[in-house]
């Protein structure tokens, strides 16, 4: 995989991520408590998921992006 192919996929991974945690604030005031719970529980394991099987898999091709995924986030708030 090139570079340039697995800084997409890790940026469209952590998008996938971001979508998935904009369902919260909407879940918390539609849904009752219980209900919320076991989103907030779906959620974070669906981003684990993504995290696991996406951007670690990339980041065991190229372990070099990690270094540049942290220092942009300290910079940014986000790998840009």
């Amino acid at each position: 995989m090139q570079k340039p192919v697995a800084k997409h996929i890790i940026k469209s991974a952590f998008r996938a991520g971001t979508y998935l945690e904009q369902i919260l604030p909407f879940a918390k005031e539609h849904c009752d408590g219980d209900e919320y719970q076991r989103l907030l529980k779906s959620v974070a394991i669906a981003i684990h998921g993504i995290q696991d099987q996406i951007v670690e898999q990339v980041l065991l091709v190229h372990p070099d992006l990690r270094q540049e995924i942290d220092d942009s986030i300290a910079a940014y708030g986000v790998f840009i």
